[in-house]
């Protein structure tokens, strides 16, 4: 019979009756051509089974694939397969308001090629389901232009997997836009200075995960602004690695006001370079000044401890490290500043080390 229906013209075609299409096999549904398919009517096309559908060629539906038979094309679109949604296809399913009867499987096996194609009203039309089943390739294939159209609610419809899955020029396309349930699911690699600076335009800096701070590289933190550093939650600031908040800008550190410098863990200020330490020393508070090591109280960091009042909170322990070369540099000003705790923390060495033009 599938030779009979390749010379059957569309008149003919509109005439077969619902009992004769219902009886046609994927051979049959095979002869359709571009000419005759379009003779079938959408009434006439429900009574196709799923195999039918499926063995139509591409070349048959993008004779549907318009306003005149649309209605045709709709009336198979739940079974239509991954391979025969050409771009006019999906076009004319969008325009009918039927992209959402497309089987997830059919998604499921789309192409890069087909998913980079898709447009943001495309992606808008997509249900939730459908969405989800796209692959990792296919999300990292989509246009950042068409990602950069959609709104937080059809962003909302992508999975953390997806949002992960996200190139980093992605993510920027849509960071404003993202939801902070989202923000909650971007890893490390995609968090560049733009799209923090983005992110804390929109107020949901704050949502990165403490996992995502942690993954940072240190090419990463050393990039952090002393306006990003301050956005960031308690938690997010802790997160950071020793290496991390090692490579931190000494002049974005310098920036920072107390209560951003207070939201660093005793190890992480004890973590931080002589520099580091010395271009906000003015900032740090008795607290975090307890925290500093003896490797880090250089002699002008003294001299600027001693000016804010806090030289009294630096630790005995502290004290008592430094080394010789440390204790001779010692100034008069900066030993009267120290409590009698701290002067008896001094190691013998230490003392003997003290200039004695400066004890004098």
């Amino acid at each position: 019979m599938s030779s009979i229906i390749s010379l059957l013209s569309a008149d003919q075609v509109s005439n077969l009756s619902t009992t004769q299409i219902a009886s046609l096999g994927v051979k049959d549904a095979a002869a359709f051509t571009s000419t005759n398919i379009v003779g079938l009517s959408s009434s006439q096309a429900a009574y196709l089974s799923t195999a039918d559908v499926v063995s139509i060629s591409t070349a048959a539906l993008a004779a549907l694939a318009n306003a005149t038979y649309g209605a045709t094309l709709d009336a198979i679109s739940s079974s239509l397969s991954a391979s025969q949604l050409s771009t006019d296809v999906i076009s004319q399913l969008e325009t009918d308001g039927d992209l959402g009867n497309l089987a997830t499987k059919s998604i499921a096996g789309l192409t890069t090629v087909q998913a980079a194609a898709l447009t943001s009203t495309q992606i808008e039309a997509l249900t939730t389901a459908q969405i989800h089943v796209l692959t990792s390739k296919d999300v990292a294939a989509l246009s950042t232009t068409e990602l950069g159209a959609l709104v937080t609610a059809d962003l909302d419809k992508f999975s953390a997997a997806q949002i992960a899955a996200l190139t980093s020029d992605q993510v920027t396309a849509v960071a404003g836009s993202l939801s902070s349930t989202q923000v909650a699911n971007l890893v490390a690699t995609q968090l560049t200075s733009s799209l923090l600076d983005t992110l804390n335009t929109a107020s949901t800096l704050q949502s990165v995960s403490t996992k995502a701070i942690a993954g940072l590289t240190t090419v990463q933190a050393g990039a952090l602004t002393s306006t990003q550093i301050e956005a960031l939650t308690t938690a997010q600031v802790r997160a950071l690695t020793s290496k991390d908040v090692a490579a931190l800008s000494s002049t974005e550190l310098g920036a920072l006001g107390t209560a951003a410098i207070d939201e660093f863990s005793a190890g992480q200020i004890a973590a931080l370079t002589s520099d580091q330490v010395t271009a906000f020393s003015g900032s740090l508070s008795s607290t975090q000044v307890a925290n500093l090591v003896a490797p880090q109280l250089t002699s002008s960091l003294l001299d600027t401890l001693n000016t804010a009042s806090t030289l009294v909170s630096v630790s005995t322990k502290a004290i008592a490290a430094l080394t010789t070369v440390q204790a001779g540099a010692l100034t008069s000003t900066q030993i009267e500043g120290l409590s009698t705790a701290q002067i008896h923390a001094l190691t013998s060495k230490d003392v003997a080390a003290l200039s004695s033009t400066e004890l004098g």
